[in-house]
């Protein structure tokens, strides 16, 4: 049971000294770090409103990577010194890393380009097609249906990844029964979110586990009662708003 008391918190915060040279340091590095992740979107959005700066926007986008900034972090703070010591060292890499809940995700992520490399996308779209043959027409058997199947594919692989998936799946089986795809992708969008079962699904989950309060049985068990209430909400409900959406936007 993890318990949460707010005057430990103001006990902790009230017994904190002033931040040290190295913290400052590291806090640079974070807003750095941060800044380079955030400023290509930032232009890209300005670039729409003024034209003028798209070159840069181009640049930005051209020239850092998404995974550059967190490259770019590790090798400050290896690089930095502060008393003639990094600011993180090889046994901070070692011990101050949960590798297991790493390569955990990192599966996760493996996995879903597997099955969308091996074919496997294009023959549930098939599958799925033929089974729906019945329903042509009906956008909430579709709706239902990709989200079901977003919500199946969470669990091996990432949402991220799950979304790559179940997406192209939804507007395949859509085109196939002859409705507008686009009730079916945001179901299978939506649903592709809503794993928080296991460690793998997505980042903040992996955090949790690899903080050693929560075991993953009790994670497991809480988060599939939420997720299934969850998933039928969406099943539902949603329908029913994309339909709404595009009558709203002239596409009905």
């Amino acid at each position: 049971e993890v318990k949460f008391d707010y005057k430990l918190i103001e006990e902790r915060v009230k017994s904190l000294e002033p931040m040290s040279r190295g913290e400052k340091l590291v806090l640079m590095v974070f807003f750095i770090t941060i800044s380079l992740w955030l400023f290509p979107g930032i232009f890209i959005i300005l670039s729409n409103i003024y034209p003028q700066l798209s070159f840069i926007a181009e640049s930005f986008k051209n020239l850092i990577p998404e995974a550059f900034p967190a490259v770019l972090a590790i090798f400050l703070l290896c690089f930095i010194k502060v008393d003639d010591r990094p600011l993180l060292t090889w046994d901070d890499f070692e011990t101050g890393i949960d590798w297991n809940v790493v390569f955990l995700f990192g599966g996760g992520i493996s996995m879903s380009k597997a099955l969308i490399g091996s074919g496997f996308s294009e023959w549930v779209a098939l599958l799925m097609s033929n089974f729906s043959s019945n329903w042509i027409g009906n956008i909430w058997v579709i709706s239902a249906l990709s989200a079901l199947l977003a919500f199946i594919i969470t669990y091996p692989a990432s949402n991220t990844a799950a979304a790559l998936i179940a997406c192209p799946l939804a507007v395949s089986l859509a085109k196939s029964v002859g409705v507008n795809p686009m009730a079916a992708v945001i179901s299978a969008a939506l649903a592709s979110s809503i794993s928080s079962a296991l460690p793998s699904t997505t980042p903040p989950m992996a955090i949790v586990y690899g903080s050693g309060y929560v075991k993953l049985w009790n994670m497991f068990k809480v988060g599939m009662i939420s997720d299934i209430i969850r998933l039928i909400l969406l099943i539902v409900l949603e329908p029913y708003l994309v339909n709404i959406l595009l009558f709203l936007k002239g596409l009905v």
